[in-house]
This record gives structure tokens, sequence and C-alpha cells, in this order.
């Protein structure tokens, strides 16, 4: 239930962050107005959201799993597009092509988008089909007897049929049955054979990263397991393994190299002590990848005043950056297997008292070191580098690109006691925080993972050009793609769509 309540406070802040009233959202007994709404903001990520947060993500902050169903829809939506566009192709299939998009009237492609939607999600979530019958059927509304509504049905459902036989063996395991789990399917688990070298009870080497033990309830706790440690196999949009992306040793990370691993840990327990309730906040925003990254999206298309092709272009370009960013980053994570903060710490000070972040409510105290715990709940993987720093790296360029400015001008309100850590108490009142460029945003999303005490400060440093280039090549898989091409350039050497 508490899932369920948050989903609807962020959808509502959602709607109110992009000016509901620009998308021309009609009230609700006059329902969906698919001519000149847009179906993605106003439909489709109001019925999956909540879905999301029910059975994947409780805050928002599970990227590999989420990354992965928000890729398909999108996906599904650029291929069921590219009918209505007079040289895009997919990257799974082309549909053959209709009377070409005309901005003024967006039914079709709304139409489409939706059905490519459902054909993703009835086979990710099959148990909520009655859901999404109900979604598309508010994007069609009342022209289901359309010739042209009726042929967007069948190109969005061949598109995201199509998508979705396309990925599901690319190595994610979607379908579970790798490993040789045939009989009983286990969905995305691990068939690399990874185990960690430390238990969640015992640090056997304090140089690599130990599994956490997570409260689940009252009296009730589960032991971290790695998650998807196969991501880093999977196959991405862009020629992702021939770009250079440099990325050093985490040195630091290295209990040999004791001077400087103490220092940086010790850098964290400072930034604990001396977090604000701004720092608390924001480190909560940008956790939620269901809202920091795809909102900024929208609020974007809104300055630069997109018509609906241009958000769908604008939208999965920002997918593939983030899709295949996250293939990098867990490929490193599995490389490195570094130690996380909540573990080098106790290591360390043991029992010692040490100044810092005491808990929920509890403000900066003296507390035993073996007690500290991120304010920012402890990721399921390890800590080098960091996911969310690269993500927030490779969206922000795709954005940049995309609307050929840094300026982002995002102003976002925060409400007295909206934390989901501190509920109730943080922040102590109102304020609103102004994201103006893109590199800023980047930039403060890689600091909240230090101020959270979830990163140190080289796992967010040393991501900046690679991950910029992981953005660079997405804008230019997706413009060949626009373009009519396999989705090469001159920065994005593409891979070849798919027959």
């Amino acid at each position: 239930m508490k899932s369920i309540r948050l989903t609807l406070v962020l959808l509502s802040a959602m709607l109110a962050l992009v000016g509901a009233e620009t998308l021309n959202a009609q009230e609700k007994d006059a329902g969906f107005d698919a001519v000149k709404g847009n179906a993605a903001v106003q439909i489709i990520i109001p019925y999956v959201d909540p879905v999301f947060f029910e059975e994947v993500t409780v805050h928002g902050g599970d990227p590999s799993i989420l990354i992965r169903y928000t890729t398909l829809i999108v996906n599904a939506w650029f291929d069921a597009a590219a009918a209505y566009h007079p040289t895009a192709v997919g990257v799974y299939s082309t549909p053959e092509r209709q009377t070409p998009y005309d901005p003024s009237d967006n039914s079709a492609l709304n139409v489409a988008m939706a059905s490519a939607s459902k054909a993703i999600v009835d086979q990710c979530f099959p148990n909520h089909r009655k859901e999404w019958k109900m979604m598309l059927d508010e994007v069609i509304g009342d022209r289901g007897d359309d010739p042209t509504i009726r042929q967007a049905v069948i190109i969005g459902k061949d598109a995201g049929k199509a998508v979705w036989k396309g990925r599901l063996n690319d190595g994610m395991n979607h379908s579970g049955t790798m490993g040789g789990h045939e009989a009983m399917p286990m969905p995305f688990a691990d068939y690399t054979g990874y185990a960690p070298v430390n238990t969640p009870y015992a640090v056997n080497d304090p140089s690599r990263w130990q599994p956490a033990v997570e409260r689940m309830g009252t009296g009730k706790y589960r032991a971290q397991m790695f998650v998807t440690p196969q991501y880093g196999l999977v196959t991405p949009y862009t020629e992702l393994w021939s770009l250079d992306l440099p990325l050093p040793a985490p040195s630091k990370s290295n209990v040999k190299n004791l001077t400087e691993y103490t220092a940086q840990a010790n850098e964290v327990l400072a930034k604990s002590a001396a977090m604000t309730d701004e720092q608390k906040m924001l480190a909560e925003f940008y956790e939620n990848k269901l809202f920091s990254l795809p909102v900024s999206a929208v609020v974007a298309s809104m300055i630069q005043g997109m018509d609906l092709m241009e958000f769908v272009h604008m939208f999965f370009a920002q997918e593939v950056a983030i899709f295949d960013a996250g293939i990098w980053i867990w490929a490193k994570k599995k490389e490195f297997d570094a130690v996380r903060p909540f573990t080098a710490i106790p290591y360390l000070h043991g029992d010692s008292l040490v100044s810092a972040w005491g808990g929920p409510g509890k403000g900066t105290v003296e507390l035993p070191a073996s007690n500290w715990t991120s304010y920012l709940p402890v990721a399921d993987h390890p800590e080098y580098p960091s996911a969310s720093a690269c993500l927030c790296r490779a969206h922000a360029t795709v954005l940049q690109q995309v609307t050929g400015t840094n300026d982002l001008f995002w102003e976002v309100p925060f409400a007295k006691g909206s934390s989901f850590v501190e509920p109730g108490i943080t922040p102590a009142a109102d304020f609103t925080f102004t994201f103006n460029t893109w590199d800023e945003f980047a930039e403060v999303c890689g600091l909240t993972r230090l101020w959270s005490g979830v990163h140190f400060e080289d796992s967010v440093n040393n991501i900046k050009v690679p991950c910029t280039k992981i953005g660079a090549a997405a804008a230019a898989y997706v413009d060949g793609l626009v373009a009519g091409g396999d989705g090469s350039g001159a920065e994005g050497k593409g891979k070849k769509r798919k027959k």
C-alpha cells in the first residue's frame, strides 16, 4: 500500500512539473485527447509506473531491471513510430509506411505507441493484462472503428512483438531459462557463476564487495545477492565495446593502499555528518530512476516545443544511452567487485565512535562505526563505478545533443516532510531546487551518491569521460535510424539493424 501511495504522489508531481495543461490534459470525465495529447506521459507512464513500484522496486532505485522494462517499451514506441515517419527505420521491425505524421493530429501515433506498449507489458506483467487493455482503450477512446486507428493498433502490436522477440535472448536472461533452469525458469537470475568473496557476516577481503543484510519487515531480514551480474554480457544497441571508455582500477578501494583506503572512508563519514536537508532530498530525487531521468526529458521536450514524433525519438535516444551505459557499468562492477562504504567503515573503525548521520530523524550523532550505514539504501551490487552517476551523465549528454543546448532551467519543488527515508521530518520546510544546465543535473546526481554514503569519490569522478561517450554514441545511433540507416554514426559506430 505504501508503494501505491508513493506512486500516486510521484505521478501527480510529474504531471504538475511538466505542465499538464500545456499537454492539453482533459478533465477525467472528458477522457484523453488523442489528437493533441501525449499518450506516453498522460496514459502509458501513469498505468505502468504503479506496477513497477508494486512488482519491481520500492523507491525506484533498482536500475538494471527498471531500465530493462522501460527500454523495451520505448523501443516499441520508436519502431511503431517509424511507420509514420518518411525515413526512420525501426530497430527490430519497420512497419509499412503510413500517411506521414502530422503534428496537428497525434491520434494514430498515440494509439500505435499505446498498442506497442501493451504488447510489451502483456509479456512482462501478464497478471495485469486487464489494466493494459484499459490503457489502450483509454487512448483509443470512441474511435475504435476508424480504419486509421485500427491500423495503428496493428502497427503498434506488431512493433511491440518484434521488440520483445528481438530482445528476449540478448543475454539478460529475461525468460529465466538460462543456467539450466528450463523446467523452472528464474527470470533475470545469474547464469555467470558469480559468487561474493565476502559473506553478509564475515569480511574475508576488505577490498571486495560484501552483500548487506536488509530488513524486510518486523523480525524479517534477507541477505543480498549481486543483482543481474549478467547485465554486462547483454547485447548493446550501439557498438559499445568499440568505444574508447577509459576507467582506472579503484586503487583507493584496495586495502593494501591503506592510507588512501582510510582517507576515502573517512571522507564518506565527514559527508554523512554534514548532510543537509537539501542534500538528503536531492539524493532521494536521483534514487528514483522512474522520476528524475524521465521527467527531466519530458521537461526538455516541452521547453523545446517538440512534437510527438520528436518526443519519441528523443526519449528513445536517452533510453539507448542509459541501457548501454548500464551494460558497461555492470561489466565493470563485476570486473572490479569493489567494497562499499558500509563495509570499509566498520572494518577500519570497528566499534569506535564516529560522527555521522545516526538514522532516520536522529541527525548527526556519535555512534559505533560498526552501526553506521548510508542514508540511502545499500544497493545490491558492487561499488565501482557508480551506476547513478553514469546513467545521469549519459542521459544529460543525449539531451544536450538532441536539444542543441546545455540549458535546462528546471525548477523542482520539494515539500516539507516528503522524504521517504525521514518521512514527516525532512525537509523541515518547503524548498525549490533549480537545475540550470544539463551539466549541473549530471554533476549533482554524482554528488548525491557521495553525500548519501553509497559511493566513494573515484566511483563518481572516473565515469565522466566514458559515460559522456556512451551518451554521444546513443544520440548518433538513433540519429542514424531516423535518417534511414542502421544507426551508425561518426561517434556512435552503431550496431546494424536487426532483420
